[in-house]
């Protein structure tokens, strides 16, 4: 047999199928893995904690590229008769987590590689003694050390590529304009994205293992793809070890009362450790993704995001985990998700990671996803039909409309037997129901909302032909004069052109909520409706008034206004939200942190311009471009941190989207404007919550509105900041509210109704008279100075009639 030269330092190597035993070996002790082929033997030593997947090909990093030496070493033995080569992985257990000298082996069986096809850049193997078609493992380890190693240069060049979305013939005209050193470690680095995973195939009916190119029952197979877990943890808790410290510290002791750790579920988590443990709670989302280009299948990235992280953290897509991808042509089957879930909880629970005085440990504590995926991973019915809600499993739910059988709901026996025996609203048994039971999953904020009740009501208070009803019909001309006269930060000015979810969001509490608040645009009905959901969403993104409390007399009152005469609007969605909403916040804290909303821009750093058309094994492209860019994001800010860089990587990172620009709460343009030399005035300040502008820079500004903690006063105008040696404080002139004038008009609204009516649109005033995250009254020129730590947002504000009406639009953590 010629064997065909495979590329330089890559071994094609065969695993045993995927079972707890040889593939997910116990993260407590110690695992050698030994690569066996002929009469050579080949040992790498794997840490605790260190490796998800086996590569035991990984002798040489310098010789990854296309462009090693080896080549033409290779190309001299090209001709020459070679026997197969048998691959064998033996597993050896050097003890337990103590280090004992005693050794357990456990061989997997010899398979032959004589169906590889070698004419693939990739060589690609089936092991027929299975039902489990296996390709290339990727080498997560060797790619850091390769990104450890590159030059500055180098490095810069790749992730400008990656950012760029270049394709590979891109890139090898980039990297063309540099020397030949820079040019081979930039080549070396970027072949990583060209690798493959691992992979199974599943029937999607029936569940069963099947080859490559094997079909099924129905014909539909689903392919899963699995990516290593372990090393990108171990990279996000090397990285942010002290910051999970600190937040666990703080919530504690009470000093942070919005991070989502203070929820009941996982603080009581955090009151039962021991002093060197830490268990951190992954949120997983399991939301489907339309593929770009003329392809019939749809992929669901198997997604992990850790909850003990700070909240602007944890959204950021460098610090999502990618567990696996499923591609198929149809909804994936619950089966085929048993096997997931099986596959990636089992990996997740097995993890243990050794960080100075703390053994940490991983535990996948809730789930989010839209409605489609999440129900045929629950195994639940359709969302349309009846007694499919999560939350309150009883018999008729989608149907019913008394609050207090609604809220009633199975214990844990209860609810694992109904779905074992497929009845109240359960069509399948799913695995996951043993771990995490239905009504402890999130209320998706992004989809019950965002794609759904917000988006009805804003379509159909258009020239909307399909409506429901005339219920929210607007009178244009009022509408359109309110929006000429509202002052939008420039952060929100394109919300209306509704871009993606969170637009849609921004758009609905900024432009529906102030028209509804302070004109008849709409009817009476509507307008409450309206004041109601925008106070939701306000109180959400902002954390100002998020109580239980709040919650109940939102949801209630928008229950009751819709539950009867507007029956067709009540959808399972809106049902969950505001049935179970507040209930969810208890458990979990501000889910709209959680939502999966937090995934849309990971989705789009994953998939962007992957076309499936254009590129061969687009999965596994689009996976390991996507690990590629984290790994040499991350490699860019340590340098960075550490000041080993030069001023090419300090250039780089200003013009990069990719990067933050700035540090909390930084002045900037300096007014000429002092008397005293050791006071500066500045007309910017850039904060986490905006960037406010004075009107000393821009007579027009329409980012002036701050919201502040203070005792008497609560929003004002930002004038300018100042700084006294390290003091910084900002002036602001105060908006003065008036018990008196305050909702003056929309009190005699609600006096119009009638019965039930009137009196959940009072409690919706009352509400409103109190947060603070909305004030109405008149500017009369005082002047105050406020701390920048107590600074709680930026706002939109419109006067109407000499009264000025303000709205804070940002606070919690939940844009990317």
């Amino acid at each position: 047999m010629v064997r065909t030269p495979r590329r330089p330092g890559r071994q094609n190597l065969l695993f045993h199928p995927y079972d707890d035993q040889h593939f997910l070996p116990n993260y407590g002790s110690r695992k050698r893995a030994t690569l066996m082929n002929g009469d050579e033997n080949c040992e790498s030593q794997v840490s605790t904690g260190c490796k998800d997947l086996y590569d035991v090909g990984r002798q040489q990093d310098e010789n990854i590229g296309a462009n090693s030496s080896g080549v033409d070493d290779m190309k001299e033995n090209q001709d020459e008769e070679e026997e197969p080569c048998n691959f064998r992985i033996i597993l050896a257990d050097d003890g337990s987590a103590d280090d004992t000298d005693s050794e357990d082996e456990t061989n997997t069986p010899d398979v032959s590689t004589d169906t590889c096809d070698n004419n693939q850049e990739n060589i690609q193997c089936e092991d027929f003694t299975d039902s489990t078609s296996y390709e290339t493992v990727d080498d997560y380890e060797s790619l850091r050390n390769v990104a450890r190693r590159s030059t500055e240069v180098a490095l810069l060049t790749v992730m400008a590529s990656l950012v760029s979305r270049e394709t590979y013939s891109d890139f090898v005209l980039r990297i063309d304009c540099l020397d030949e050193n820079h040019k081979q470690q930039a080549k070396m680095l970027y072949q990583h994205v060209r690798r493959k995973f691992s992979k199974m195939y599943l029937c999607n009916d029936c569940g069963a293992r099947k080859l490559k190119h094997q079909s099924c029952c129905n014909g539909v197979i689903a392919e899963v793809l699995r990516v290593p877990i372990i090393d990108q943890l171990d990279d996000i808790i090397t990285a942010h070890y002290t910051d999970i410290l600190k937040v666990r510290e703080s919530v504690k002791n009470g000093s942070d009362v919005h991070h989502n750790l203070n929820g009941a579920r996982f603080k009581s988590d955090i009151e039962k450790e021991d002093i060197d443990k830490i268990k951190l709670s992954l949120l997983m989302s399991i939301d489907g993704v339309q593929v770009v280009g003329k392809t019939k299948k749809k992929i669901w990235p198997v997604s992990c995001a850790i909850v003990d992280l700070p909240t602007h953290e944890m959204l950021k897509s460098k610090n999502i985990v990618l567990c696996g991808i499923i591609l198929c042509s149809k909804d994936p089957s619950t089966k085929v998700w048993n096997s997931v879930w099986s596959c990636v909880n089992s990996s997740i629970e097995r993890m243990q990671f050794n960080h100075q005085n703390h053994t940490i440990v991983f535990e996948v504590a809730t789930i989010v996803g839209d409605q489609p995926a999440k129900r045929s991973f629950f195994g639940m019915g359709h969302y349309n039909s009846r007694e499919t809600c999560f939350y309150c499993t009883s018999k008729n739910a989608r149907y019913k409309f008394d609050l207090g059988e609604e809220r009633e709901k199975h214990g844990d026996d209860a609810t694992i037997n109904a779905s074992e025996n497929c009845k109240l609203g359960f069509c399948c048994y799913a695995e996951v129901i043993k771990k995490i039971l239905t009504f402890n999953t999130i209320v998706d904020i992004f989809h019950n909302l965002c794609e759904g009740v917000l988006v009805t009501i804003m379509t159909e208070s258009t020239d909307c032909e399909d409506r429901k009803s005339d219920l929210f019909i607007r009178d244009n001309s009022v509408f359109d004069a309110v929006i000429i006269g509202l002052k939008i930060p420039s952060k929100y000015a394109k919300s209306h052109e509704h871009r993606n979810g969170n637009a849609k969001f921004d758009d609905f509490r900024i432009r529906y909520f102030i028209t509804a608040l302070i004109s008849p645009a709409f009817c009476s009905e509507a307008r409450f409706i309206i004041i109601g959901l925008g106070t939701l969403c306000n109180i959400l993104a902002t954390n100002q008034n998020f109580c239980q409390e709040s919650l109940n007399i939102v949801c209630e009152s928008v229950h009751e206004f819709m539950k009867y005469d507007y029956k067709s609007y009540y959808v399972v969605k809106l049902h969950e939200t505001l049935l179970h909403l507040a209930e969810c916040c208890r458990k979990f804290g501000n889910v709209a942190s959680l939502s999966t909303s937090m995934f849309e821009t990971y989705y789009r750093v994953l998939l962007s311009d992957v076309k499936a058309a254009m590129v061969v094994n687009f999965v596994d492209y689009a996976a390991q471009r996507y690990i590629t860019e984290v790994i040499v994001h991350r490699e860019i800010e340590e340098r960075l941190r550490t000041r080993v860089c030069t001023e090419k990587t300090e250039n780089f990172v200003k013009d990069s989207r990719k990067f933050e620009k700035t540090s909390k709460n930084v002045f900037g343009q300096p007014l000429d404007c002092s008397t005293d030399r050791e006071v500066s005035y500045f007309g910017l300040l850039r904060t986490k919550f905006g960037h406010f502008k004075g009107p000393c820079v821009s007579e027009d500004t329409k980012d002036d509105i701050v919201f502040f903690d203070h005792d008497l006063y609560k929003c004002g105008l930002f004038i300018h900041g100042k700084q006294s040696k390290d003091v910084k404080k900002i002036v602001v002139e105060v908006l003065e509210e008036s018990n008196r004038s305050s909702f003056k008009k929309l009190t005699k609204c609600a006096n119009s109704m009638n019965g039930r009516d009137a009196e959940n649109a009072k409690k919706l005033i009352d509400l409103l008279k109190t947060s603070r995250f909305i004030c109405q009254g008149r500017f009369k020129g005082r002047q105050i100075e406020i701390e920048l730590n107590d600074i709680r947002g930026i706002g939109c504000a419109i006067t109407a009639s000499k009264i000025t009406t303000a709205v804070q639009l940002s606070g919690a953590a939940i844009h990317v």
